[in-house]
This record gives structure tokens, sequence and C-alpha cells, in this order.
């Protein structure tokens, strides 16, 4: 959904619930609802297996700003005193122009505040930005690495601040609680920028492969 003219558009929080396993082949049905007030737009989806059961949804908040209001979203600092000792940090490759094409055409995505500086600099960023989905898509591989034989059953990503097209991110992975078998069962995922400003902040719900629903 694309903002008025002169106006962007904040993805302000992302998340998925999975209620069964779903393999990549398996066809899905897809219900949507909107729900918007003033500049605020919710969507909410549902996925849905062949037999009508619904097996995950999805929840996507969107608002729609002007570019002083963009401009004035730069984040803040990851405050070193929020690693005592428990967080792995792990470091991406960049998210280059290459990758976040890619990702676009994947998406099906058109908004030119991705591919182009000048389209970015209309709605108050000063470059083109990464979309906040890819980061999802990188935060499940980066607990699967973590965790092999665990899956994940919910996401939940705040979006605090934009990832210029061509910066490399560094996650830090930090599990909150664990299953009685030692596994992970809740982990927050900080990610930051090269300048150490935070991103994303992520919280993940993990079962492992043969209890997950």
């Amino acid at each position: 959904m694309r903002p008025a003219p002169g106006r962007g558009m904040v993805h302000e929080s992302q998340s998925f619930q999975r209620f069964s396993p779903v393999e990549p082949s398996q066809p899905l049905g897809i219900e949507a609802a909107l729900t918007q007030k003033d500049a605020a737009r919710v969507f909410d989806f549902r996925l849905l297996a062949d037999d009508g059961a619904a097996v995950g949804t999805m929840q996507t908040r969107q608002r729609e700003v002007s570019p002083d209001d963009m401009a004035r979203l730069k984040g803040s600092r990851f405050p070193p005193h929020m690693d005592k000792g428990d967080v792995v940090w792990r470091d991406t490759a960049q998210f280059g122009e290459r990758a976040v094409a890619d990702y676009l055409s994947l998406a099906r995505d058109p908004n030119p505040i991705h591919v182009s500086d000048d389209a970015a600099r209309e709605v108050g960023l000063q470059s083109a930005v990464v979309p906040g989905m890819f980061f999802a898509g990188v935060l499940d591989c980066v607990v699967s690495g973590l965790a092999p034989t665990s899956v994940l059953t919910q996401m939940k990503l705040r979006f605090m601040a934009p990832v210029p097209v061509g910066d490399g991110l560094r996650l830090g992975v930090l599990i909150r609680a664990k299953h009685d078998d030692g596994s992970s069962k809740s982990v927050r995922v900080f990610v930051l920028r090269h300048d150490m400003t935070i991103a994303v902040i992520a919280d993940l719900d993990v079962n492992v492969i043969d209890q997950a629903t």
C-alpha cells in the first residue's frame, strides 16, 4: 500500500505466528483484513490449508508520516550495559543493491525508496533503505544456525530506525528462557546498524522440531 504523494510510510511492527508446519510446495489460502484509523494502518492475514484450517497468522502495522516526521526517526544506540556477556553476536553480509533488488522482485514490492536515493529523500530519508521484511528471513536463518534442532513458532519485530542499502548488520542474540531440556524457548535479537544504532528489536518463540505445532 503506497502513501499519499510527498509522504512516507513507516513500517512500525511485524508479527508472524505458525500453528503447524508448512512445506514450501504446500498451497495456501489467504484471508486479509485492513483496519485504518487516521494515519495508522493494520493489516491482518490468516494463512489457510486446503481444508480451511489456519496454519499461521501475520500482522503488519504501518503509519503514514510527513518527510519531517520521517527525518526525526533516527533510533537510539545500543547501550553497552545490555550485554552482560550473555549476548551471542553475529555479523551479516552487506545488504547491497543486488540483494535488495532480488528481494524486491521476489516480494513484488515496487516501493522506490528501496532502490532510489532521490525517492527516499523525498519522504525524509537520507538514502535508499532496506525493506524491513527482509530482516525476518535473516533472523530465521540466524536462529536456525544457533539452534539447528529448533523451529520458530512466533516472531515479533519492532522497527526502530531505517537501514541504508549497503549496510551490514550486527545481530545480538539473547536467550531469555529455555525449555526443560535446555533448548531455547524465548529469544530476543537486537539488530544493529554499523554505527550501533538499534534498527530492529525482535522477540522470537522457538520450539524443538518434534514438538512444533
